[in-house]
């Protein structure tokens, strides 16, 4: 997912998975602009995210970006698909 990959300094983050997740792994692929996402740990890194939706403390504490838990990718050189609906055949 991300060009980027394995630049120093940046954080990545696992596109959410399991049945509990499966709302918000919806949401996610359809701001990167895909429609799936056949593996199941891709990774996002933070130049995806704004500043808002990380957690303050552990950057401060730690040095890492630790994302908010309802934190949703934002920032892309492409424009996002438009909303899609997802029916059960």
């Amino acid at each position: 997912i991300a060009q980027t990959a394995l630049r120093k300094g940046k954080t990545f983050f696992v596109v959410p998975t399991g049945k509990e997740n499966l709302q918000r792994r919806r949401q996610w692929l359809q701001r990167i602009g895909r429609k799936s996402f056949e593996c199941l740990r891709g990774k996002l890194c933070e130049d995806h995210f704004t500043n808002d939706q990380f957690v303050p403390v552990i950057l401060a504490k730690t040095g890492f970006k630790k994302l908010k838990p309802y934190a949703d990718p934002s920032i892309f050189s492409h424009r996002p698909l438009p909303n899609v609906q997802y029916f059960a055949l």
